[in-house]
């Protein structure tokens, strides 16, 4: 089990914040949680159109990762955040 998860929030390149988090929390639990910190950022219209199905028209992909692998990443625009795990 890592000992810890660092999440960091960025603005472009430039990392503005950081949280330690527990490392008992699995790789899909950081997910949600980077997902939730992303939806601060978004408005209500886009937080909707993230939630539909992907074969809809109006789906917006504002809450899906970003690559894959590690970091996690999420976000879009410069406002993006990313969880590590840190030994």
């Amino acid at each position: 089990m890592p000992k810890s998860w660092r999440i960091t929030a960025w603005d472009g390149l430039a990392p503005t914040r950081t949280f330690d988090v527990p490392g008992y929390l699995s790789e899909p639990e950081i997910e949600a949680v980077l997902q939730r910190l992303v939806s601060r950022n978004l408005t209500e219209d886009e937080v909707i159109h993230s939630s539909l199905r992907k074969n809809d028209a109006d789906y917006a992909s504002h809450l899906e990762r970003v690559g894959r692998g590690f970091p996690v990443a999420y976000g879009h625009g410069n406002l993006h955040y990313t969880g590590e795990i840190v030994e």
